[in-house]
């Protein structure tokens, strides 16, 4: 074996073994693209609401008593839809906001925060969604909210 060879073959193993590594990489730099369309609760909302809001960061996690939306309803498509707020708003009112989903409570806490506070979510310091993922919650909502 000559002197390139086996620098190329340390330099493959030390990316195999940075790849490999069980440190994970943060929630917040995790990307979930969605669609343009045909958005899913369980292929997208979910896992996106699950690594960003719940297990991962903390907030939202199972052992979590001091959150007003508990991780059961995050990673639930009925919890997420019938959640009430303190206002007693829920956050997606399928019948209302199919049509206006940029009025649906869930899409402008995403978007501004709470309206009776400055909760927003997620909390500063944390990564806020991008725009294709709050365009995909809208969209979402609009199709309906599918499972």
């Amino acid at each position: 074996m000559n002197k390139i060879t086996g620098i190329i073959i340390l330099a493959l193993l030390g990316l195999m073994a940075a790849a490999c590594s069980d440190s994970g990489t943060p929630p917040d730099e995790l990307d979930f693209v969605f669609p343009d369309k045909n958005i899913s609760f369980i292929e997208h909302v979910q896992p996106m609401f699950e690594a960003k809001c719940g297990v991962e960061s903390g907030c939202h996690s199972p052992g979590n008593t001091e959150i007003r939306f508990s991780y059961s309803e995050l990673v639930s498509r009925i919890g997420v839809i019938n959640h009430r707020l303190p206002t007693g708003e829920v956050l997606v009112d399928l019948a209302l906001h199919q049509q206006n989903p940029e009025l649906a409570p869930l899409y402008l806490i995403l978007l501004e925060g709470y309206p009776t506070s400055d909760d927003r979510m997620p909390p500063l310091g944390r990564t806020p969604l991008n725009d294709n993922q709050l365009n995909g919650i809208k969209q979402w909502i609009k199709e309906g909210a599918p499972e």
